[in-house]
Protein backbone atom coordinates (compact mmCIF):
# COMPACT_ATOMS: atom_id res chain seq x y z
CA UNK A 1 0.00 0.00 0.00
CA UNK A 2 1.61 3.23 -1.13
CA UNK A 3 0.12 5.53 1.50
CA UNK A 4 2.13 7.88 3.68
CA UNK A 5 1.04 8.97 7.13
CA UNK A 6 0.69 12.53 5.86
CA UNK A 7 -1.45 11.50 2.88
CA UNK A 8 -3.69 9.43 5.15
CA UNK A 9 -4.13 12.39 7.48
CA UNK A 10 -5.07 14.62 4.55
CA UNK A 11 -7.52 12.04 3.18
CA UNK A 12 -9.15 11.56 6.60
CA UNK A 13 -9.22 15.31 7.30
CA UNK A 14 -7.27 14.78 10.53
CA UNK A 15 -4.18 16.49 11.89
CA UNK A 16 -1.06 14.66 10.71
CA UNK A 17 0.09 14.51 14.31
CA UNK A 18 -2.81 12.21 15.25
CA UNK A 19 -1.78 9.68 12.61
CA UNK A 20 1.91 10.12 13.40
CA UNK A 21 1.27 9.29 17.08
CA UNK A 22 -0.86 6.21 16.38
CA UNK A 23 1.71 4.53 14.15
CA UNK A 24 4.45 4.15 16.83
CA UNK A 25 1.80 3.42 19.52
CA UNK A 26 2.16 6.80 21.24
CA UNK A 27 -1.46 7.69 20.63
CA UNK A 28 -4.70 5.74 20.71
CA UNK A 29 -7.22 5.09 17.95
CA UNK A 30 -10.11 7.22 19.18
CA UNK A 31 -13.71 6.51 18.08
CA UNK A 32 -13.83 9.43 15.63
CA UNK A 33 -10.54 8.31 14.06
CA UNK A 34 -11.86 4.74 13.86
CA UNK A 35 -15.00 5.95 12.07
CA UNK A 36 -12.95 7.92 9.56
CA UNK A 37 -10.63 4.98 8.91
CA UNK A 38 -13.62 2.66 8.58
CA UNK A 39 -15.15 4.83 5.89
CA UNK A 40 -11.87 5.40 4.06
CA UNK A 41 -10.67 1.77 4.06
CA UNK A 42 -14.20 0.25 3.91
CA UNK A 43 -13.53 -1.74 7.09
CA UNK A 44 -15.78 -1.62 10.16
CA UNK A 45 -15.31 0.85 12.98
CA UNK A 46 -15.31 -2.11 15.36
CA UNK A 47 -12.26 -3.53 13.59
CA UNK A 48 -10.23 -0.39 14.30
CA UNK A 49 -11.44 -0.09 17.88
CA UNK A 50 -10.80 -3.81 18.37
CA UNK A 51 -7.18 -3.33 17.35
CA UNK A 52 -6.85 -0.61 19.97
CA UNK A 53 -8.53 -2.76 22.63
CA UNK A 54 -6.28 -5.72 21.82
CA UNK A 55 -3.21 -3.51 22.10
CA UNK A 56 -4.43 -2.01 25.41
CA UNK A 57 -5.07 -5.46 26.88
CA UNK A 58 -1.65 -6.77 25.84
CA UNK A 59 0.03 -3.72 27.33
CA UNK A 60 -1.93 -4.07 30.57
CA UNK A 61 -1.10 -7.78 30.81
CA UNK A 62 2.60 -6.99 30.42
CA UNK A 63 2.35 -4.43 33.21
CA UNK A 64 0.31 -6.69 35.50
CA UNK A 65 3.24 -8.53 37.02
CA UNK A 66 3.22 -11.76 39.02
CA UNK A 67 3.54 -9.63 42.16
CA UNK A 68 0.30 -7.79 41.39
CA UNK A 69 -1.35 -11.04 40.45
CA UNK A 70 -0.54 -12.56 43.86
CA UNK A 71 -1.64 -9.41 45.76
CA UNK A 72 -5.11 -9.41 44.24
CA UNK A 73 -7.39 -11.94 45.90
CA UNK A 74 -10.19 -13.90 44.32
CA UNK A 75 -13.83 -13.59 45.23
CA UNK A 76 -15.05 -16.70 47.01
CA UNK A 77 -18.57 -17.46 48.10
CA UNK A 78 -19.32 -18.81 51.52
Amino acid sequence: MNLSQNKLALELKLPARRINEIVPSKGKIMPDTAMRRAKYFIISTEFWLGLQTDYDLETAADEFSDKNNSEVGEYRTG
